[in-house]
């Protein structure tokens, strides 16, 4: 199976996690939308490192350290990246923020990917 294939679904199951915790919170305690968005990116990326550093990226016996520290900064620009455009779906576009949400993912999975691939999980 390839890097490309196993980073697509370790990341589907990161966007679950994502979608699922963006939904919780805005339906059932009404937390803004922008806000519980980015507990929901927060929530995937613990799911989203732990598959790609051991399955997608497949980095076994290498230090989490240094990867983790490379694949934390990827991941607050990509979290802000997210925020930006998500919020910029539903507020200029008025986007319903399930799609919003979804649209943005898409987007940011191809940067994430690049990102993860030639530079976060890049062997020493």
């Amino acid at each position: 199976m390839g890097t490309f294939f196993k980073y697509i679904i370790s990341g589907s199951i990161a966007s679950i996690v994502h979608l699922f915790v963006l939904i919780f919170l805005v339906e059932l305690f009404s937390v803004n939308k922008v806000i519980a968005s980015a507990i929901g990116f927060c929530g995937a990326t613990f799911v989203n490192y732990n598959l790609q550093y051991h399955w997608a990226f497949s980095m076994k016996g290498s230090p989490h350290g240094f990867f983790f520290r490379r694949y934390f900064m990827v991941t607050l620009i990509m979290l802000g990246v997210n925020m930006f455009i998500f919020w910029w779906f539903i507020t200029y576009w008025m986007i319903y923020y399930f799609w919003a949400q979804f649209w943005a993912m898409g987007i940011v999975v191809l940067l994430n990917f690049t990102a993860n691939r030639y530079y976060t999980f890049r062997k020493k």
